[in-house]
Order: structure tokens, then sequence, then C-alpha cells
């Protein structure tokens, strides 16, 4: 099926540094309106290489604390997040009521706000990664232009019986931070429902607890490091989210019958013939 939203957002970011991504609460959204996991998001070169380098928990509290405001004064803002990239956020308003909000980010702040930038903790590289052409007046337009299409595509596409943008709404928040140390409510706070509601639905919905999904995802990303590439266990388990490796190994046992290293040799030993 084809994505109309991921197609108009493709073709806006075209030459440009932007980067737009839209989180949707609760049950909004439809098949038109999903996004790939890059547009769900902040996921450019500078917020990669923090996350990488200081970890998530930073970007989590901002980007909550962006969640709350937009749903409490339902109006469009823009500012400096923690780590110092200038980012527009626009409520989606439907009956009153917020459903998601657009983020337009990745840029260099005005320059009334610049003695707010890092710029000394990044490298040029980096910095050179950023937008620099974009107004409020002009990122006001943007924002508003694709509220109404995001809305337009809700209200004339109904979702269909086998998609269920609740359940694919926590999914997109667990698989953006995978490789992080999270819990269930920092989930719940990034989609703005009740942590225990929360649970219980995804457990009827998929036959997962939230737990259960997020170690059912981390191993099959396990599974496909382990023959595809030579870093250590150690390294495997650090790379998907697990600080103890010893609780790795016996996760990993439990669900494949063999532990990790069993099951690369064993995996190298089929890929010889």
């Amino acid at each position: 099926m084809d994505n109309y939203l991921y197609n108009l957002i493709y073709f806006i970011k075209k030459n440009t540094k932007l980067h737009i991504s839209v989180i949707f609460f609760g049950g909004y959204g439809n098949e038109r309106t999903m996004l790939p996991q890059e547009n769900l998001f902040h996921s450019q070169p500078i917020c990669k290489h923090l996350k990488a380098t200081i970890g998530n928990k930073r970007c989590f509290k901002c980007k909550n604390l962006a969640l709350n405001k937009a749903i409490k004064t339902k109006k469009p803002f823009s500012g400096i997040c923690i780590n110092g990239i200038y980012e527009y956020c626009h409520p989606i308003i439907n009956n009153d009521t917020v459903i998601g909000i657009i983020f337009i980010g990745n840029m260099y702040p005005p320059e009334h706000l610049k003695k707010r930038f890092k710029i000394a903790s990044y490298s040029p590289d980096l910095l050179d990664t950023l937008e620099t052409s974009f107004s409020d007046d002009e990122l006001t337009r943007l924002g508003t232009l694709l509220e109404q299409y995001i809305k337009y595509l809700i209200e004339n596409y109904p979702t269909s019986d086998n998609f269920n943008p609740f359940i694919q709404n926590i999914k997109s928040v667990i698989e953006e931070n995978l490789t992080y140390n999270f819990s269930i409510l920092d989930i719940s706070k990034s989609i703005g429902y009740n942590e225990k509601y929360l649970g219980r639905l995804f457990k009827k919905k998929t036959d997962f607890t939230i737990k259960e999904y997020i170690n059912h995802r981390r191993l099959e990303k396990a599974e496909k490091m382990l023959i595809n590439t030579d870093y250590s266990v150690i390294e495997i388990a650090t790379k998907i989210g697990y600080n103890n490796v010893t609780y790795f190994n016996r996760i990993f046992k439990k669900k494949y019958a063999v532990s990790p290293s069993e099951y690369r040799k064993t995996s190298k030993k089929q890929q010889k013939y």
C-alpha cells in the first residue's frame, strides 16, 4: 500500500537537511500515515552520536517535556533541545484533542539563540549535517500543511481491520530505543497513556507482555549480529541494550536452546556447506 504521508515528507525534505518525524498518540493514525522508523524519532547524525555516547535518557526527558507542552497548550512552538539543536513542534489537533505531534528539526538555532548552542562539542562533520535556512514562519507553514494532510488521511481512509495503530505506535517507541536502557513508564509517557493500561492492552492484542516483546526483538537483533558480524558476545549484549551479559546468555539460551557462542559456531558451520 502506498504511504501517502511518507511520500509527502520525502519530497518536502528533498534537498534540505531537515528531519521530520511524527508521533501519534493512542489509537490514532492508519496505514497511510504510518511512517518508517527513521521518521518516527530523532535519527539524524548528531542525535545518533549523542545517544551512542551519553545514552537516551536526556533525550527521553526532553521529548516528553515537549510532548506535554504541546498537549497542554495545543499550540505550535519552537526551541532548543537539551543537546542544543533547534526544533519546531506542531500538535495535530482533531476535535480539540491532540492526536499527535509533528517534529521538524535538525537545525541550527536562530541568531538570537546561538549562545545556547553547544557548538564546541560537535565536530565540523556533524555540524555540516544541520539545516540553516528555515525561518519560524516557514516552519509554521510547513507544520500546518503536514497537520492538514494528516487529518485528511485519517478522516478519508479508515483503518483496516488487520491494522492496529495503537499497537503500532507502541512498537515504534520500542524499536526506537531497543539499544538503550528504557522502561515501560518511558514508553507510556511517549504516547500519552497509563502504564498499566498500556501493558494490558498490548498483551491482549499481541499475546506478549511489553517486556517479553522487548526481549523478543532484542534477541532477533542479537541472532542476526551473531551470524553477520564479528562482535563479541559482550559487545552484542551491550549493543542491543543488555548491560548484564549473564542475563543475556540466559534468555538467549532459553529462546534458542543454545548459548550465543554455540549458536554462532553452529551457524558459521552451516554457512560453509
